[in-house]
Parts: structure tokens; sequence; C-alpha cells
């Protein structure tokens, strides 16, 4: 948690913003860390028993945003130029090996529109 809770503190926008807060109330960089852990475990608690972290795109489920793809001839490059990301992102998302939910609705937006 710690090392979680540090790279945030570096790296984070939003973390970087509750610090500065928490520091202008006077709050000690450990007790800011402190903090910060209790948050993480908290968000890691929600992903545990919701099974997921955010909600899937729309009502379309992997395999049918590939079966969608092929049914209109378009390659995993040619989405992925369209969408500007690689596409082994597209693949990602089509396998669930990641849930990329924004890319994810991207890619189905895109399908529709297609």
């Amino acid at each position: 948690m710690y090392r979680i809770a540090v790279v945030r503190m570096r790296c984070d926008q939003r973390t970087k913003d509750y610090v500065a807060r928490r520091i202008a109330e006077g709050l000690s960089k450990k007790e800011i860390i402190r903090c910060l852990k209790r948050a993480i475990v908290r968000e890691i608690y929600r992903v545990i028993c919701t099974k997921r972290s955010t909600p899937q795109p729309r009502d379309l489920r992997r395999d049918e945003l590939k079966e969608l793809r092929i049914a209109k001839h378009l390659t995993q490059a040619v989405v992925a130029d369209s969408l500007g990301c690689a596409p082994a992102r597209i693949s990602d998302i089509e396998t669930g090996k990641r849930p990329l939910t924004e890319l994810a609705s991207a890619y189905e937006k895109f399908l529709e529109s297609a």
C-alpha cells in the first residue's frame, strides 16, 4: 500500500491535489500517506466486492464487438488507426485481457457508426 501511495503522490493528479490540500491543512507527509493507504484499501475492497472497477461498455459483450467488426469487414488495424491506438489494444478488448473501458466505448461507437 505504501508503494502505491507514493507512486500516486508522484504521478496521479488527483492525489497531488489531495496532498497539496492536506499539507495546507497542516498534516505531515507521514499522516498523508496513512490517509492515502486507507483510501487505497477502500478502493481495492470495492473492486473485490463488485468484481470489476468500472462498468462494461453498454450491453455489447466482447464477442459481440468482434462479430460486429468482422461483419463490417473491418480489421483490427483499421479500427485501431481510426481510434488512434495500437491494434493490440483492440485485441485486448475483444479477448477481455484488459477492460480499457473508455477505448471500448469508443470502439463500440465507431462500430455503430461504421
